[in-house]
């Protein structure tokens, strides 16, 4: 079965527009756009994120890192999968 593959799924979202909806966020966006806000959608795969602003500085995250300062970003979902956690808003 296809996938696609996400970086997030964002509940009651109501900023670009009006109304409160649930957002899909897919990886792989192959545009360029100045006012792209999104850059964790450019690649067409997984990758780490580093989030400097929750970093402790620690050096810890050469082992692992506890306080969500590293995220893989990019999960598999079949569209099912995507309809499921959609409808539960």
């Amino acid at each position: 079965m296809n996938k696609a593959l996400i970086y997030d799924i964002h509940r009651c979202s109501f900023s670009d527009g009006p109304g409160i909806r649930t957002t899909v966020f897919f990886k792989g966006c192959n545009l360029n756009c100045p006012w792209c806000h999104n850059p964790e959608s450019k690649k067409m795969e997984k990758e780490v994120l580093f989030y400097e602003d929750k970093c402790k500085h620690c050096d810890v995250c050469k082992r692992i890192c506890p306080n969500s300062a590293k995220k893989v970003c990019g999960t598999e979902y079949t569209p099912e999968e995507v309809f499921l956690e959609a409808i539960k808003d």
